[in-house]
């Protein structure tokens, strides 16, 4: 079965194209707290990431191998981001210009804290990642995603977690309050009454704080992120060898970085984890 989460995912990358200049300032995102080094990929810029901007659906945040981040979403939901984490923001839908409501996080690579608020409208609808995705969330959950696997441990509330197959989802967990989900590749899922030793030694020390939410101090502020250099093709590989997907959008998005030639030259070379790009490097008369 594709789950609504599946679904959201792919009409999501379908809005890649958009305009950022014309949907940032309806944006109900924020960076609140910005402790270490943040990089923001928006369109084709890089950018730095600093406490107050605006973030807007298909913005992809990276932290710092020291950083931590929090975004406050116009529902009052909070995902912080751990250190050495790659995550991008979606939407369920678009306007007029571009325009959307960060609904949906990505978890490429890293650990985030979710802390959700009642439901209100518009509501933070869940996350996605290549192994797992979660919705029908309530409480606060940590999720973790690197090599060695998914994990996930529910705080407080419950959350429904799908085990993934392409844009299938082929099971499903029920998660309570302190229960912890665990699936490393290749192996069979567990869920277990308690998070693992090993998985609390991962977590960032700030996920065990209680912060207060800071979003009023910027409500009246414009603060817009700082461009640094341009992102080169190790920058944002990761993204590129992406599950299919996302692929796709991306050689939209950066096509224009196939011009520069030591971009050019890492996409050839690669070519074969993303054939995607096929069509912009020999483009059909």
């Amino acid at each position: 079965m594709k789950s609504a989460l599946m679904t959201l995912l792919v009409t999501g990358c379908a809005f890649l194209s958009a305009a950022p200049e014309a949907r940032a300032a309806d944006a109900p995102a924020i960076a609140t707290i910005v402790d270490g080094e943040a990089v923001l990929i928006r369109a084709a810029e890089r950018l730095r990431v600093l406490e107050g901007v605006r973030l807007v659906p298909e913005d992809i945040v990276e932290t710092g191998d020291r950083t931590f981040v929090r975004i406050e979403f116009g529902d009052r939901t909070v995902v912080d981001l751990g250190a050495s984490t790659r995550a991008m923001l979606m939407t369920t839908h678009a306007t007029v210009g571009g325009a959307g409501t960060p609904r949906l996080l990505y978890l490429l690579s890293g650990s985030v804290k979710i802390t959700l608020a009642p439901r209100q409208e518009p509501p933070f609808t869940g996350f996605v990642s290549a192994m797992i995705d979660g919705d029908e969330l309530s409480g606060t959950l940590v999720v973790l995603v690197d090599q060695r696997g998914a994990a996930v441990f529910s705080e407080s509330g419950t959350q429904r977690i799908g085990e993934r197959r392409g844009i299938q989802r082929v099971a499903e967990h029920s998660l309570k309050a302190g229960a912890f989900y665990a699936h490393a590749p290749g192996a069979k899922a567990a869920v277990s009454a308690r998070p693992s030793a090993e998985f609390l030694e991962r977590l960032p020390r700030a996920f065990r704080d209680t912060l207060p939410l800071r979003s009023a101090v910027f409500a009246s502020r414009t603060v817009e992120a700082k461009p640094i250099d341009d992102f080169t093709y190790a920058d944002v590989e990761p993204w590129l060898k992406a599950e299919p997907v996302l692929r796709r959008e991306f050689a939209r998005r950066w096509r224009s970085k196939a011009r520069d030639p030591q971009f050019r030259a890492a996409l050839l070379e690669n070519q074969r984890a993303h054939p995607e790009w096929n069509w912009v490097l020999f483009p059909k008369d």
